[in-house]
């Protein structure tokens, strides 16, 4: 259904579509890894609202997404550096404080991918 939407549908509504407020947090991480099997068009449109998903993510879902929830989260954010370093940049720069205070939770590969947006 999503790469049938690509196109009809703005990259922002994408993310609100992934992301829908109220939903439980097994949700939106199964969402956000359901991004990284799509195709390359698809991704890259939910990349090109990549500050839009960063905010969503830090504060309406601030519970633990998982492991994968967090490793989409950060190929999303990688991906974004090749829509635009500067939308790239300016996702990470929330992105950070984020990570750094939610040190319990398995974020490794978060940090990761916002330390490319300072490289």
């Amino acid at each position: 259904m999503i790469e049938e939407a690509h196109g009809i549908v703005t990259p922002r509504q994408l993310v609100h579509l992934a992301t829908p407020n109220g939903a439980p947090t097994q949700r939106i991480s199964a969402n956000l890894v359901l991004f990284s099997t799509l195709s390359e068009a698809v991704r890259r449109t939910a990349a090109a609202a990549i500050e839009d998903l960063c905010d969503r993510l830090i504060h309406r879902y601030g519970e633990n997404l998982g492991e994968a929830g967090y490793n989409a989260w950060a190929s999303l954010l990688r991906e974004s550096g090749n829509v635009s370093p500067d939308l790239q940049l300016r996702a990470s720069l929330p992105t950070l404080p984020f990570a750094m205070g939610k040190r319990d939770l398995p974020i490794s590969a978060l940090i990761r991918g916002i330390r490319l947006a300072f490289a």
